[in-house]
């Protein structure tokens, strides 16, 4: 249940709330991944994830499924 945004570059653009902001960017740094916080550009609701290999997406992506919203 995570909103992204359609982008033609090599990231997916997400918005949610500031708390799942910082409870995901947590989860996933605790998990080695690292994705960028957006409030330097005025988004503290958005994250940037950047594509990265088919495995590292996969490890995302079951990273992203065991967070508790």
């Amino acid at each position: 249940n995570i909103k992204t945004n359609p982008t033609e570059g090599n990231f997916t653009f997400v918005e949610m709330t500031e708390e799942e902001v910082k409870k995901i960017f947590t989860h996933l740094a605790k998990t080695g991944i690292i994705v960028r916080e957006l409030k330097s550009y005025g988004l503290p609701n958005c994250l940037r994830i950047t594509i990265g290999t088919k495995d590292e997406m996969k490890a995302t992506i079951s990273s992203l499924k065991n967070i508790k919203l």
